[in-house]
């Protein structure tokens, strides 16, 4: 059941050993375990590790997008961080994976806590993270997509309605195709709530 499923270190390892030099390697498992370390003993109202939600995203990028772009990868680990309510700060992702991957994750963290109000309208991570927030921000709504049913803090068709409004309807005209799959599997998963 995909709900149950998360991306493994070593599985991770297998999957960028032979794509990136070692020091990004490393680098790579390093965003790995800090993320692992951040939501250890940390569960969503449906008792399911958050982690898992953390690896599929980046499994989604990895497998389903075929990007080999280690600082997407990286803030794909780390998106929530901020958000979350971690011990990990601006400081230690700067220093760790450098500014673009913290001005990713402080991006997406805005976009997160953006989304929940209900005056939001999406355009700060269009205007400011670009196509590679948009990128890690609607893997991480596709993962949601998938598991919405077992989620219990999301209403689906009201969610839906919401990543439709601010996000689906604004990308028709992006010419990215990592996007355009995203916004086509986020599409099927919708219509299947609809059904």
């Amino acid at each position: 059941m995909y709900y149950h499923t998360f991306l493994g270190k070593d599985e991770l390892f297998e999957r960028i050993a032979k794509s990136f030099e070692p020091t990004l390697v490393t680098k790579i498992i390093s965003a790995y375990e800090l993320a692992e370390n951040a939501y250890i003993n940390k569960y969503r109202a449906d008792k399911m590790p958050i982690f898992y939600h953390i690896t599929r995203v980046c499994k989604i990028l990895l497998d389903e997008l075929k990007l080999q772009e280690p600082d997407l990868i990286i803030a794909s680990l780390l998106h929530d961080v901020f958000v979350s309510k971690t011990d990990i700060n601006h400081s230690i992702i700067s220093f760790n994976f450098g500014y673009y991957v913290t001005f990713l994750v402080d991006t997406l963290t805005d976009d997160s806590i953006d989304f929940k109000n209900s005056k939001f309208d999406g355009k700060s991570l269009f205007e400011v993270a670009g196509e590679d927030g948009l990128i890690i921000r609607l893997a991480e709504i596709l993962d949601e997509m998938r598991c919405i049913e077992y989620n219990t803090e999301i209403l689906p068709i009201p969610y839906y309605t919401k990543v439709s409004k601010i996000y689906l309807s604004r990308i028709e005209k992006i010419n990215n195709s990592s996007i355009q799959y995203l916004a086509d599997e986020i599409k099927k998963e919708g219509n299947r709530l609809l059904q």
